[in-house]
């Protein structure tokens, strides 16, 4: 059975990021895509219709799933092969920041987790 990578998003820079990212391994790997919370997926295809995919295509599923997202996040993860999520900059810091979806996923999820970083 092919498990789906699962891309869970918040309308952020970093959660862009971690789509942008999670479509091109999809794709490279030959695997479905779950994309979690359907708002960002309407901002997110827009921009690909623009700039014109290169390579194999992923297939893309976009779900809007309500919950608190680490829950909905871990849940999905006993069905995935992957969990990717974004990281953002902290202003002012070195580093990024961790938030509490991905400490919980670090911790708890049932497949590998991604965590895409935000550069700038």
């Amino acid at each position: 059975m092919v498990l789906p990578l699962v891309v869970g998003v918040d309308g952020s820079e970093a959660g862009l990021l971690a789509v942008d990212w999670a479509v091109d391994e999809a794709a490279r790997l030959g695997l479905p895509l779950r994309l979690l919370y359907a708002s960002l997926w309407e901002l997110y295809e827009g921009a690909a219709r623009q700039e014109g995919p290169e390579g194999p295509a992923a297939r893309v599923m976009p779900e809007n799933i309500l919950g608190p997202a680490r829950k909905v996040l871990l849940r999905h993860s006993a069905a995935a092969d992957l969990v990717i999520i974004g990281a953002r900059r902290r202003h002012g810091h070195f580093g990024l920041q961790l938030s509490r979806v991905g400490h919980t996923l670090l911790h708890h999820a049932d497949c590998p987790v991604a965590i895409v970083p935000q550069l700038s």
